[in-house]
């Protein structure tokens, strides 16, 4: 392969991750607008820099809303297929320590070439936190969207 080969699959993929990042924008902005939020509805900062420490600081994790919607975005490393649970279970641990559940958890995670979404209730959230659902009916209950870029 050529240097200029390389050179347009390096570009490719940077504008497949622009394209990605950009319809994750129009998922987050689309929902904000459903659940418009309330004065004063930032996200406490004990709970965003709680979760920021037990997720992995190379995934740049994104932490906003209030208290009616938390919405976590970010990368995490290629091939990593439980960074969904992994979150979860981040803010399973944060959630009584320093975070107020909300009716709505949106997780966005993106990757060089696709991204996915989630959206979690809050109440089948905290009945998975106090152990009354498992991690089987959460997932049923969840909704999820996958975003990917078509050729």
């Amino acid at each position: 392969m050529t240097g200029r080969q390389k050179l347009i699959l390096v570009l490719m993929g940077l504008l497949d991750l622009a394209v990605v990042l950009a319809l994750g924008s129009v998922v987050l902005l689309s929902q904000q607008r459903q659940h418009p939020p309330d004065s004063g509805s930032a996200v406490d900062a004990t709970c965003a820099t709680a979760l920021r420490q037990k997720l992995p600081p190379t995934w740049q994790p994104l932490v906003s809303g209030g208290p009616t919607v938390l919405t976590i975005a970010l990368s995490p490393e290629a091939g990593d297929g439980q960074a969904f649970w992994k979150v979860l279970d981040a803010l399973k641990v944060s959630a009584p320590l320093s975070c107020t559940v909300p009716q709505t958890i949106t997780l966005l995670i993106t990757g060089a070439d696709a991204g996915d979404v989630a959206q979690i209730g809050g109440d089948d959230f905290r009945a998975w936190q106090q152990g009354r659902l498992s991690d089987a009916e959460l997932s049923r209950r969840a909704r999820y969207r996958h975003l990917t870029r078509h050729p």
